[in-house]
C-alpha cells in the first residue's frame, strides 16, 4: 500500500503516515496543500465492495453537518496498478480530531457516562440521523467506534460504509430478494438487518444499543433477554438513570420495528420531554438512590467514628496492650483465631453446604447460562485439531465463483445459477457420490432454466435421486420467513435448513426434527436427511421409541429441561427433537472444492476420489450472502455447520464418538457439593492466608483440568457453579469465625 511521501491525484495530496485498518478498507493521513486530511484506499475489488465505497463518497459528499465527515465533489479519485482489475479506489474526507466513544469509555475505565451528557449526545446523534434520513439515507453501522468525540464536546457519526439509500427500488427488494447483503456489527444491529430487512428504524435500534454502552459501561452483548419479549435487561446496571430517559432508550431499541419511534423527529421530541422532567424533579429513578448506611466503612470512618477521649495509650512496651487495641499483630506464640478451633469445620461445613444450595437454586432459574455457555466454549476449543471426516466433502461457492458465473452470463437469482447447478450434477454423478445435499434454496419459480448443455434445472433434479435439497420452516422466535422448497424434488428428499441459536446468539444444537409448516413440508432437517440416508445404507435400523431416537442399537436421547449449562427450558423454545452439538475442534475438518475449480477443470480421476461414495454438501460461503452464524469456534457459514451436523449423527453410530452428556440434577448437586467440602477443608487445615489461597487455586485449577478431561468423553461437568461455590465457602469459612469469635483474643501467658 502507500507509503509515507507517496503522492496521488496529480500530486495533490501526500501520504504522511498510516492510522489503521479495518474492514474493507485501510486510511491514512495525508497533507492536502497544507491541511490534514484522511485518506481512505479500499482493499478489495469486487463490485459489491466497489459500490459501498463509491455509495459512501456519494451520500457524504451531498450532506452538510459538523457531525458528519466533509467530502468534497471531487474527493474520490482512482490510482491505476499494473493489474487493471485491481486499482485503488480512494476517498478523501475531513480529519476528525479526537477520540471515538469506544476508546473514550476504555480512557475512563469503562466508568458510565452522565445522563446529562449522555442526553445531549443522544440528542446530537438524533440530529445527524434527521439530515441523514431527510436524504433518504440510513447508517446501517451505528456504535460506540463509529462515533467520535471532537475537543469542543460534538459528536461526529463516522464509516459511511454500510450506508444505505431508501428508494422505491431498494424496498421493493427488501420484500423479494432473499440475496441480499447483511452488514451487521454484534450487539448492535437489530435481526432484521441481521436477515437482510434493514429499515431506516434499524439505526434506532442501533443507537439505543449504543446508549446502553455507554450508560452502564458494558458491552449490550453482556446482558441477557427477557425470553418472552426479547427486550434486552440492562437497566439494573444503570441505577441513577431516570425511568423516563431508561423507556426512551428501551423504546429505541424495541425488538419489532413498529414499536420504535418512526423518525428523529421523534426522537428529539422524547428528549425534550425528558429533559424537562428532570429540570421540574419529577424523573423517578430507575433504582432507588444508593442506601449510604449498607455501604462498608472505610478505615477513615473507623478512625473518626471513635472519640478521641476513648483512646488510652498504653505503657512504652506493652506489646500485649497495643495488640488489644489493633495498632499492632499479635505476637507469634498466639494462638491462630482459625486453628485449634473445633467450630472451624461446622462453619466451613455450614457454608459448603449453603453456598452449594444457593448456587444451585441460582442455576435452575438459568441466571448462569450465560456464562456457562461461555465457559463450555472455552473448554471446547482447547481440545487437540480432529481428524477430517473422510465421508463428507464440500463444494462452496464463494466469491471467485460468484465471479465465474457472471462471466458465462449466467443469470443468478442467488449465489448459484441454474446452469452451474445443472453442470455442477452432470459433473458429480458420473463419479457416483452417495449422496448430494443442496444447502441453497431452489424455490420453484427459480427453476427451470436451460444450460449451454440443454439440460434444464429440472431434469438436472429429476434424474439426481441422491441429492438432498432444503426449505426453511417458518415463524419462532427469530420470526424467520418460510421458504419452500423446489417442485422437482420429492417430500422424501427434502430436509429443512433452519438453526437454533442460544441466547446469546451462538450456534450449540442440532435440531434433528421438527413440526412441518405448509410451506416447507418436511419434519427432518438436512443434516438428519443426509445422515438417515447414509446410516440405511449401511443396513442400520432407525427408530424413535419412548421419545429418543434409537439408530442400531445406538440411543441418541434429545435435550429436554436441562443438560450440562442448559439450566432454563426457555433455551428450547426452538421445538424440536435437539442434540447437542459436539463440534469437531478443527472448525473446517472437511475437504472443500469451489464450484469454479469443479466445472472449468479437467481433473475427473481426483474428483472422483474426492466425491465418490462420499455425502457432498454445496453451500455458500460468500460473506457478501450473511449466511454466517456465530459458533464457539468463531462465526462459520451455514454449509460447514451442516457438515458439523451431519458428521456428529455419521460419527456417534459409526465411530462410537461421544455425544455430550451431563449429570442428572442429583448428581451436579453432589460435585458441586464435594467441591466446596473440600475447599472448606483446605480453608480450615491451612496455616495461613497465603496457604488458604494457594490450596483455593490449586482446587480451582484441578476442577478446570477434570472438567476439560470429561469433555474431551462429552461430558458436561458444572465447572462455573462448583467455582463459585467453592469460592463462596472460603470467603464465609474465614469470615463467619471471625464474626463469632471474642472480641479480644486470649492473652497469652509471658
Amino acid at each position: 500500500m502507500f507509503q509515507p511521501g507517496t503522492r496521488l491525484h496529480d500530486d495533490r495530496y501526500e501520504v504522511l503516515k498510516p492510522l489503521g485498518q479495518g474492514g474493507f478498507s485501510q486510511t491514512f493521513e495525508v497533507d492536502d496543500h497544507g491541511t490534514v486530511k484522511v485518506l481512505k484506499v479500499l482493499l478489495e475489488t469486487y463490485p459489491k465492495a466497489i459500490d459501498l465505497f463509491q455509495r459512501e463518497f456519494k451520500v457524504l459528499s451531498q450532506l452538510r453537518h459538523p457531525g458528519i465527515p466533509h467530502v468534497d465533489s471531487d474527493g474520490y479519485f482512482t490510482v491505476p496498478s499494473d493489474v487493471p482489475e485491481q486499482m485503488s479506489h480512494c476517498l478523501i474526507m475531513e480529519r476528525i480530531p479526537g477520540v471515538d466513544l469506544r476508546q473514550w469509555l476504555k480512557t475512563r475505565d469503562y466508568i458510565p457516562v452522565g445522563e446529562t451528557m449522555a442526553l445531549d449526545w443522544l440528542k446530537q446523534l438524533a440530529e445527524i440521523l434527521d439530515q441523514l434520513h431527510q436524504h433518504h439515507c440510513f447508517h446501517r453501522d451505528i456504535k460506540p467506534s463509529n462515533v467520535m468525540l471532537r475537543p469542543d464536546g460534538q459528536l461526529v457519526l463516522i464509516d459511511f460504509g454500510a450506508v444505505r439509500e431508501v428508494t422505491e427500488t431498494f424496498l421493493h427488494k427488501q420484500q423479494d430478494d432473499v440475496t441480499r447483503t447483511h452488514l451487521y456489527s454484534r450487539g448492535y444491529t437489530p435481526m432484521e438487518q441481521m436477515q437482510g430487512r434493514a429499515v431506516p428504524e434499524s439505526d434506532f435500534f442501533a443507537l439505543g444499543r449504543t446508549f446502553v454502552h455507554l450508560l452502564t459501561g458494558c458491552n449490550p452483548l453482556d446482558f441477557p433477554t427477557d425470553f418472552e419479549t426479547g427486550a434486552l435487561l440492562w437497566r439494573d446496571h444503570a441505577p441513577y438513570l431516570s425511568v423516563a430517559f431508561a423507556d426512551l432508550i428501551d423504546q429505541l431499541m424495541a425488538p419489532f420495528v413498529a414499536k420504535r419511534p418512526k423518525d428523529p423527529q421523534a426522537i428529539l421530541a422524547r428528549i425534550t420531554t425528558v429533559q424537562t422532567r428532570i429540570a421540574n424533579g419529577d424523573a423517578d429513578l430507575v433504582r432507588d438512590s444508593f442506601d449510604e448506611t449498607s455501604r462498608p466503612p472505610s478505615s477513615s470512618t473507623l478512625v473518626t467514628a471513635m472519640p478521641p477521649e476513648t483512646i488510652t495509650m498504653p505503657p512504652p512496651g506493652d506489646a500485649t496492650a497495643l495488640w488489644e487495641i489493633g495498632v499492632k499483630s499479635p505476637p507469634s506464640s498466639a494462638p491462630s483465631p482459625q486453628r485449634g478451633r473445633s467450630g472451624g469445620w461446622v462453619s466451613a461445613t455450614a457454608c459448603s453446604l449453603v453456598a452449594t444450595l444457593g448456587v444451585m437454586g441460582v442455576r435452575l432459574s438459568g441466571l448462569l447460562q450465560g456464562v456457562e455457555l461461555h465457559s463450555f466454549d472455552q473448554l471446547m476449543r482447547w481440545r487437540s485439531p480432529t481428524p477430517s471426516d473422510d465421508r463428507i466433502v464440500l463444494i462452496t461457492v464463494g466469491n471467485d465463483d460468484i465471479e465465474y458465473q457472471n462471466q458465462q452470463g449466467w443469470a443468478r437469482q442467488g449465489s448459484l445459477s441454474d446452469d452451474a447447478l445443472a453442470q455442477l450434477l452432470a459433473k458429480l454423478q458420473p463419479h457416483r457420490p452417495r449422496l448430494i445435499g443442496l444447502d441453497i434454496y431452489r424455490s420453484a419459480a427459480d427453476s427451470g432454466v436451460a444450460s449451454e448443455e440443454d439440460v434444464s434445472f429440472g431434469d438436472a433434479l429429476g434424474q439426481s435421486d441422491n441429492l438432498v435439497a432444503v426449505c426453511a420452516v417458518g415463524g419462532g422466535d427469530k420470526d424467520y420467513p418460510a421458504i419452500a422448497p423446489p417442485d422437482e424434488i420429492p417430500l422424501e428428499r427434502i430436509g429443512f435448513s433452519n438453526i437454533p441459536y442460544d441466547p446469546d446468539g451462538v450456534v450449540r444444537r442440532q435440531l434433528v426434527g421438527m413440526s412441518p409448516d405448509t410451506t416447507c413440508n418436511s419434519d427432518q432437517s438436512l443434516s438428519a436427511q443426509l445422515a438417515f440416508r447414509y446410516l440405511s445404507q449401511e443396513n442400520l435400523d432407525i427408530t424413535l421409541e419412548g421419545g429418543t431416537l434409537y439408530i442400531g442399537d445406538r440411543a441418541l436421547p434429545p435435550i429436554l429441561s436441562r443438560l450440562g449449562g442448559y439450566q432454563h427450558p426457555a433455551v428450547l423454545r426452538d421445538g424440536g427433537y435437539q442434540l447437542l452439538l459436539n463440534y469437531h475442534s478443527t472448525p473446517r475438518f472437511a475437504p472443500e472444492l469451489s464450484l469454479a475449480a469443479i466445472l472449468e477443470g479437467d481433473e475427473d480421476e481426483n474428483l472422483a476420489e474426492l466425491v465418490g461414495d462420499r455425502i457432498v454438501l454445496i453451500g455458500t460461503t460468500d460473506l457478501s450472502y450473511g449466511d454466517y452464524h456465530p459458533t464457539p469456534y468463531g462465526e462459520l457459514p451455514g454449509v460447514v455447520i451442516q457438515s458439523h451436523m451431519v458428521s456428529q449423527l455419521l460419527s456417534t453410530v459409526l465411530d462410537e464418538r461421544p455425544l455430550v452428556w451431563g449429570l442428572p440434577l442429583f448428581g451436579d448437586l453432589l460435585w458441586v457439593l464435594g467441591w466446596s467440602t473440600v475447599t472448606g477443608g483446605v480453608i480450615v487445615m491451612g496455616r495461613s492466608r497465603w496457604q488458604q489461597g494457594g490450596g483455593l487455586v490449586v482446587l480451582i485449577v484441578g476442577l478446570a483440568g477434570l472438567s476439560f478431561v470429561a469433555l474431551l468423553q462429552g461430558g458436561w461437568l458444572p465447572l462455573v457453579p462448583s467455582v463459585i461455590a467453592m469460592s463462596l465457602t472460603a470467603i464465609g469459612s474465614v469470615s463467619i469465625p471471625r464474626l463469632v469469635s471474642p472480641k479480644n483474643p486470649p492473652i497469652p501467658n509471658k
